[in-house]
């Protein structure tokens, strides 16, 4: 058996990489963040259900919160 330590070489990450996990980043941060205001975890802990139930039951737009829950998917 060999005692070596294995390292990671370090990989510089393109900038259109960098670019788009922060563009993507701060777009998920705010989904998790209405989500988790409108207690969309609890309501689906529940039981699950479709964006139609979850916007009756939020008094939020429909397809609006379809577009949320299907970044967070």
């Amino acid at each position: 058996m060999n005692n070596e330590t294995v390292t990671a070489m370090p990989q510089q990450v393109p900038p259109d990489v960098i670019l788009s996990q922060m563009i993507w980043g701060g777009l998920m941060q705010q989904c998790i963040c209405v989500a988790t205001k409108l207690d969309i975890p609890d309501l689906l802990a529940e039981k699950p259900q479709t964006v139609a139930e979850l916007a009756a039951q939020t008094d939020t737009h429909e397809s609006s919160l379809y577009r949320v829950l299907r970044l967070l998917a």
